[in-house]
């Protein structure tokens, strides 16, 4: 795989097969583009308003339960939560983590300060595949469970 610059260098036939390569976006942009990625990146950041990434409730609290899809436990919870508080806005940005902690599971609120502090796992989609993002990995998961199972 040849990055845009290299692809100019080397030119658009395999070096081994000579054989038409494959072009994609990031090559289309950096044709179009009038400057390079590089200067891209550092236009933008000192032009980009501040921004935060924010993960849906519904997610954050289906990711500590392990399930992919909505559930009953998980649709119960969020329910729990939105009628404790005033929105899921507020649950996501402004309540305090001593507060949640008041209102829900401890690995709800790690999840939810995890969002706040942007360490959360993207993975992005491909070729007609989406993109995932989860707060908790499965090694996360595992410590948890591991957890409350020594409780008992």
């Amino acid at each position: 795989m040849f990055s845009p610059e290299e692809t100019k260098r080397a030119g658009t036939l395999c070096p081994k097969c000579r054989k038409p390569l494959t072009l994609g976006v990031e090559y289309r942009v950096h044709c179009l583009a009038g400057r390079t990625i590089d200067e891209a990146r550092a236009y933008g950041e000192l032009h980009r308003p501040p921004f935060k990434k924010i993960v849906p409730l519904s997610e954050i609290i289906r990711n500590v339960f392990g399930a992919k899809s909505e559930t009953k436990k998980a649709r119960e919870e969020y329910n729990k939560l939105i009628d404790e508080s005033k929105n899921e806005y507020a649950i996501l940005m402004e309540v305090s983590i001593d507060e949640l902690l008041d209102l829900t599971l401890p690995e709800i609120a790690e999840g939810i300060q995890r969002v706040r502090d942007g360490r959360i796992h993207i993975e992005p989609g491909y070729d007609g595949v989406y993109g995932t993002v989860r707060v908790y990995n499965d090694t996360d998961r595992a410590k948890f469970r591991g957890a409350q199972a020594a409780m008992f």
